[in-house]
C-alpha cells in the first residue's frame, strides 16, 4: 500500500507497508506484479494469471498494515504490486527430454518478452499442463496450422480446402503448472507466433 518516506517505487533496502499478512511466521516473501491473464484460446476459459517476479522482501514486523524490508530487486517495486509467501522448493534442472505417453493438442497463449513472433530459445506459454499430462521434460512439436483457400479450379461453386498444418519448430517443457505450461523454444524452422499448435510428435 505505500513504501517508506512516500516513495512511489522502491527499490533493495526500502521498506515497504503491506496489508494482510495474517500469519507472523511466514518470513520471506516474493512480490510479483499482475500480468497477463491466460485464456484458452478454444474454450474462452481462464487457465489462470501471469505474476512477475520483482523482488524478494522480509517480514519486520506483523500488522496492519506490516512492514518487510526488500532485500533483492529485479525492477521497481510499485504499488499496487502483490506478494507471495516465497516458495521453498528448489528446481530441478536434472529431467531428460522425451516424447509424452500420450497425445497432447494445444496451443502457445503467449511468449515471454512481450513480442509476436518467436523464435529459437524464447521461452513460451502453452495451454497444457500437469492436468493435461505434461510434465517436465516433454518434447512437443509445434505447427502452423494451415490455412482454409478457396479451390480456384473446382467445378463446384465457393468450394473450399482446408491446406495441411506445416510443422515449424520444437519445444522443451521445463515448468509445467496445473494448467498452463512454460517451455523451451528448442528449435524454430520459420518464424512462429502465438496460437500456433503444439503436440505430440
Amino acid at each position: 500500500v505505500q513504501s517508506d518516506e512516500e516513495h512511489l517505487i522502491a527499490s533493495t533496502g526500502n521498506h515497504i507497508f503491506v496489508r494482510g499478512i495474517e500469519d507472523a511466521s511466514i518470513k520471506n516473501y516474493s512480490v510479483v506484479h499482475s500480468g497477463r491473464t491466460y485464456e484458452d484460446p478454444d474454450t474462452k476459459e481462464i487457465l489462470g494469471y501471469e505474476a512477475l517476479y520483482v523482488a524478494d522482501a522480509k517480514l519486520l514486523e506483523q500488522g496492519d498494515p506490516s512492514t518487510l524490508r526488500l532485500e533483492r530487486s529485479n525492477r521497481e517495486v510499485l504499488i499496487g504490486d502483490r506478494l507471495l509467501p516465497a516458495g521453498d522448493e528448489g528446481y530441478d534442472a536434472n529431467f531428460f527430454p522425451r516424447t509424452p505417453d500420450k497425445d497432447i493438442n494445444g496451443r502457445i497463449l503467449a511468449v515471454m518478452g512481450g513480442v509476436d513472433q518467436i523464435g529459437t530459445h524464447q521461452v513460451v506459454v502453452i495451454n497444457r499442463g500437469a492436468e493435461d499430462g505434461i510434465e517436465k521434460g516433454h518434447v512437443l512439436a509445434i505447427y502452423q496450422q494451415g490455412k482454409v483457400v478457396r479451390d480456384t479450379v473446382s467445378k463446384k461453386t465457393n468450394d473450399t480446402v482446408k491446406l495441411p498444418d506445416i510443422h515449424a519448430g520444437t519445444m522443451l517443457v521445463f515448468r509445467p503448472f496445473k494448467r498452463v505450461s512454460y517451455a523451451l523454444i528448442m528449435r524454430a524452422k520459420r518464424n512462429l507466433h502465438v496460437l500456433d499448435l503444439v503436440r505430440t510428435n
